[in-house]
């Protein structure tokens, strides 16, 4: 949680919004404070119906206590990035009741992959998507255990909700482990047509908590706003993207810079090796891979679509790297090397001749090698750990090496993207 609350403040005081998404999202959150109407959304006096409103009335009820102030309003994403952590902890607790390990490395594993140091800070939808995804199959894991009202009510409150965050595309990371539970849930395979009766109800229940908005907004909104709310925003992006379409195999190079700098510690691909096949395994696979299978298929592709995926690949990570007991030097002499390497890149692109002339040349001091290398070299002091105390250790300097990365681009970098004295 202290990586995830370093990242979220670094990012927020010294990052400004990058346009156009987190420009146009707040502008949205402001007209919508300004005008009162919280029904329809407007961006610069006309309606806005690409996305719901959930994080906007979010943003407005922390201006509700705060005033509209740039500053707090960008923390309702990073906080439900925390959140999400807290989730993750308690879907590992439910899959590896008797690995308390894995409930530990999990979140610091998902804090400081490259995609989530990214995107989760940012005033996106995909944090929110991500928290509401991980509620929904927490009630499936209760489905699972026979529970079937709670189970249906709190799948249900994701899909809805998560409908709400960023429209049906919650399904496509809810959806993989409810259809396919035959695969790692004894109750889904010996009570079958219950299995499918309380999904459909689940499904049901998030589908009315969506239309208790949507079917008012688009009444006030008019025709062509609802026809947009209601169909152009989700067939049209599975269909035909307007903005962001790439081919099926677009993620696949994606993948290994995402999954960064934890696919350097040898000891996750030691311990792949020794995972047995078991429900816990097979459940988080399909969550991951499934939903990564099915974005592949949606015309529109962006990294952060992956956000809401990411907590099944750390989970399935960090039962892997936990299978092994102890972490040498040597095992962490990629992730400290590589982030040596990584800290010494901006001293090249700043002294190298050949290189003045790439925009990339002075973006930073010389000086900040100095903390870059030392998150790199304080990996190699201690000879032998825990995997627990060697994950704790990649984690910090990871945070810490991005946390720098961040505040060192304000003055000479951030700059030109602020709109600040344009406004």
């Amino acid at each position: 949680m202290a990586c995830m609350l370093l990242l979220s403040l670094t990012t927020v005081w010294f990052r400004p919004l990058i346009p156009v998404d987190e420009t146009r999202y707040l502008a949205v959150a402001w007209e919508m404070h300004d005008s009162g109407d919280f029904l329809v959304s407007h961006l610069n006096g006309e309606t806005y119906a690409h996305k719901p409103p959930l994080l906007f009335w979010l943003i407005n009820l922390v201006w509700s206590v705060t005033g509209p102030v740039e500053f707090w309003g960008r923390l309702v994403a990073p906080a439900f990035s925390a959140i999400s952590l807290v989730l993750t902890v308690v879907i590992a607790r439910r899959l590896w009741p008797d690995r308390p390990e894995i409930a530990t490395v999990a979140p610091l594993l998902q804090c400081t992959l490259m995609l989530w140091m990214v995107y989760s800070p940012t005033t996106m939808f995909d944090s929110l998507l991500t928290v509401f995804a991980q509620i929904a199959i927490l009630g499936v894991l209760r489905l699972d255990g026979g529970k079937s009202v709670s189970g249906v009510l709190l799948t249900g409150a994701g899909i809805g909700l998560g409908i709400l965050s960023k429209g049906p595309v919650v399904l496509v990371h809810v959806l993989p482990v409810a259809v396919s539970a035959f695969l790692w849930s004894s109750t889904a395979r010996h009570r079958s047509l219950r299995w499918c009766v309380v999904i459909a109800a689940s499904i049901v229940l998030g589908g009315l908590i969506a239309l208790a908005w949507a079917i008012p907004s688009a009444v006030r909104g008019g025709p062509a706003y609802a026809d947009e709310l209601l169909w152009g925003q989700t067939a049209g992006r599975v269909v035909e993207s307007f903005a962001h379409r790439h081919a099926w195999w677009w993620y696949l190079p994606v993948l290994v810079p995402s999954l960064l700098p934890w696919l350097l510690l040898p000891s996750f691909w030691s311990g792949c090796r020794q995972l047995r096949r078991s429900s816990a395994t097979v459940f988080c696979a399909i969550w991951w891979l499934g939903t990564l299978a099915i974005l592949s298929l949606v015309s529109g592709k962006q990294p952060h679509y992956l956000l809401p995926s990411i907590p099944g690949a750390t989970l399935l990570m960090a039962a892997a790297i936990t299978s092994v007991p102890l972490i040498t030097r040597r095992d962490l002499r990629f992730v400290a090397g590589g982030t040596i390497l990584c800290g010494i890149v901006p001293l090249v692109l700043n002294l190298v001749p050949a290189l003045e002339g790439l925009y990339l040349s002075h973006i930073v001091s010389n000086w900040i090698v100095i903390p870059f290398c030392a998150c790199g070299a304080v990996l190699l002091f201690s000879h032998q750990q825990t995997t627990v105390a060697a994950v704790r250790r990649v984690a910090a300097s990871a945070a810490v090496f991005f946390a720098i990365l961040v505040a060192g681009l304000s003055s000479r970098f951030w700059v030109h993207f602020d709109l600040t004295p344009m406004a």
